[in-house]
């Protein structure tokens, strides 16, 4: 269904901006200055996509954002004083009572009658075992041991309230990265829109609904609304931020819960408790009393006071079994909960793992979106070929798909890594945090790295943006820029700028085959130091091999050559200095150029067969450092861009080679065109 989509926004807008087919030419206005104006307002929202901000390879946001601080309610803790508040009380109940008795007639036989005709009594007792003293002092200590357990229990409990607060935080750290990609999307869709509704409304289409853009605008439009309208996003909104991806260090995590001391802890006070519970248990009972008998015959005397006791020792026996199996019960419930606890974490893991792989191909699909816009879009600006604006809104807006996608499963990466913690019970550390490798080699695998050669004329042809969009497009970061007589000068200073603030390495190519020559070795050397002030990096593009009596006076002209370049060395100072060679040249003269040059750069031209090529690559090897050597191709000895990368590719796995060089910017470009 998205296939079909795309092709039918790609007819519709190729139908109305476009040159058209006779039958929509009629109706439609396809004159430059429209195709120039959405031209315009996509490369503005491909703009904005290229500036949003990369994944952030700093693990301490990520850190930070895990480990916030939750502020919430301490029930808890006020019950666990008031636990401990009642244990105080206990412990002052000694358990001593004054009791008393007055009745309309004398009692025989009670329970408190000493057997005489009393009708009233005073008595002082002391319950000294149940109900008393040494009961009470055990309840006292069951209640402060239950304050110790809420109090442990509640550290736990907050910890898990941590982690549901975080989860609950989370999208914080990902809306305001979310909410730019949507309104680019929304940007894109209400510019195509229009499009597709004349298309409707003329009947270029055989739909019977506008399929492509109308649900889509409504649900960007809802959602956009959402974050922007709701108070829990007030501040973050603004705070534009990719967190890193990242990983959990899962030896340190299963350490940690291993040696967490909280199971053991809240084991031990249930089992002091059930201990606690069966000592306050026992029913032997011991009152002592003083008794003065007040009523007694029908008159009120004072009689001779009474001493005794009274005590009950129940003939039952006592088993301290319920109490073993119970102590049991609980070393094997904290077993089962350590296993049942290790099982959900990684269970959970696994999650994060799926998660993962999840991220890794979401990434991969947005980079090729974007390389296939930006080189859409490079193709469009510098071969000026306006029929690619089709495929630049569709991949453009496909970029956009995948850059939500990214960042909604990105989002769902820490939301499973807080899920882990959470079954964990463990507090989020800094130190079980680590960054997660997401990177992809670029430029679609390519091994070693690319420079291109740049010549004067197709230099003054291009401006200096469409150059560098191309460079970007190919994934190129260094050129080799011709300085000749030919060289519009004040384009170049703007371009070595503009290199620098885009991060393409730029080498300044001078020289003339004369130079090798002693007359002009002074002018070679002064030239030299003149160029390298625009870069600090010189090329000397210096081809004596070519000079009329060369086969004649090799030996000679090659020495002079060396010379010629010990002189350049000497007006440059320390700075970069490469140079071009053939592959055919003495042994000797590639010993002492090495000793002179930061890089060779071979010329591998005139073939295109590996087992042509890689001999000469291989006895320059034997005379040259591999760090300095940089294979030159020649981009016409090729039939187009992917036998390069095949050459390419060849040579690097027999010669580890990582540095190679093209020739030229107008050849790879014609490969771009035909490949069109």
């Amino acid at each position: 269904m998205t296939c079909l989509i795309q092709k039918y926004l790609q007819f519709l807008i190729l139908a109305i901006l476009v040159s058209p087919n006779a039958l929509i030419a009629k109706t439609v206005n396809t004159d430059h200055t429209e195709q120039q104006m959405f031209l315009r307002l996509i490369q503005a929202i491909y703009s904005k996509l290229e500036n949003l901000p990369k994944a952030s390879n700093d693990i301490k946001l990520s850190q930070s954002i895990l480990t916030q601080t939750c502020e919430s309610p301490d029930v808890a803790l006020y019950k666990a004083e008031a636990l401990r508040s009642e244990a105080e009380m206990l412990n002052k109940d000694w358990g001593v009572e004054l009791r008393g008795r007055l009745t309309s007639e004398s009692l025989q036989n009670d329970e408190d009658s000493d057997g005489s005709l009393s009708r009233g009594y005073v008595e002082l007792s002391w319950d000294v075992l149940k109900n008393g003293l040494r009961q009470n002092t055990d309840n006292a200590q069951i209640l402060y041991k239950k304050a110790e357990l809420l109090e442990l229990q509640e550290k736990s409990n907050k910890i898990i309230r941590t982690q549901h607060c975080i989860g609950y935080k989370l999208d914080k750290a990902f809306v305001a990265y979310t909410s730019q990609i949507l309104t680019l999307k929304l940007q894109l869709l209400e510019l195509i829109y229009p499009i597709e509704q004349r298309a409707y409304f003329k009947g270029w289409n055989r739909f019977d609904d506008l399929v492509v853009t109308d649900s889509e605008l409504k649900l960007a439009r809802h959602e956009l609304n959402f974050l922007h309208s709701s108070a829990h996003f007030d501040d973050a909104i603004i705070n534009l931020q990719v967190p890193a991806d990242i990983d959990i260090d899962m030896d340190a995590l299963v350490l940690a819960i291993r040696e967490n001391a909280f199971p053991k802890q809240y084991s031990e006070l249930q089992k002091d408790i059930l201990a606690q519970q069966k000592k306050a248990a026992d029913d032997n009972q011991l009152r002592f009393f003083v008794r003065d008998n007040l009523i007694q015959n029908d008159s009120f005397e004072p009689q001779n006071v009474v001493v005794g006791l009274n005590f009950i020792v129940p003939f039952t026996r006592d088993s301290d079994k319920p109490l073993v199996n119970s102590i049991k019960a609980l070393d094997e419930q904290e077993k089962m909960q350590d296993w049942e606890r290790l099982l959900k974490v990684r269970n959970a893991y696994v999650q994060v793992r799926y998660q993962q792989k999840q991220l890794i191909k979401q990434k991969a699909r947005f980079l090729r979106a974007t390389e296939r816009i930006r080189q859409t879009m490079a193709e469009i600006k510098l071969l000026n070929n306006y029929e690619l604006l089709s495929v630049a809104a569709t991949r453009l807006r496909t970029a956009l798909d995948a850059g939500f996608e990214l960042i909604q499963v990105r989002q769902s990466l820490y939301l499973r890594i807080n899920q882990v913690f959470l079954a964990a019970g463990i507090e989020i550390q800094p130190r079980y945090l680590r960054l997660f490798d997401t990177e992809f080699a670029k430029n679609k695998s390519r091994v070693g790295t690319r420079s291109l050669y740049v010549w004067s004329h197709t230099f003054n042809t291009f401006p200096n943006q469409q150059i560098f969009d191309f460079l970007n497009a190919k994934g190129i970061r260094e050129v080799l820029l011709s300085a000749g007589k030919k060289t519009d000068m004040d384009k170049f200073n703007e371009f070595v700028i503009q290199a620098e603030q885009v991060g393409v390495l730029l080498t300044t190519v001078i020289g003339t085959n004369e130079w090798a020559l002693p007359a002009k070795h002074q002018q070679a050397a002064i030239r030299s130091a003149i160029a390298i002030e625009k870069s600090q990096r010189l090329h000397l593009d210096i081809e004596p091999h070519t000079l009329s009596g060369y086969h004649n006076q090799r030996e000679e002209i090659l020495k002079n050559y060396l010379t010629m370049i010990r002189g350049v060395r000497k007006a440059i100072g320390n700075r970069f200095l490469s140079v071009s060679v053939p592959v055919h040249w003495p042994e000797e003269i590639y010993r002492q150029l090495a000793d002179e040059v930061d890089q060779i750069n071979v010329m591998a031209y005139g073939n295109n067969k590996i087992e042509k090529i890689y001999p000469k690559i291989q006895k320059i090897m034997n005379l040259v450092p591999r760090h300095k050597i940089v294979v030159a191709l020649n981009m016409v000895d090729f039939s187009d861009a992917w036998a390069v990368e095949s050459m390419i590719s060849q040579l690097h796995k027999r010669t580890l080679i990582e540095q190679f060089s093209l020739h030229s910017f107008k050849s790879l470009l014609k490969f771009s065109a035909n490949h069109k």
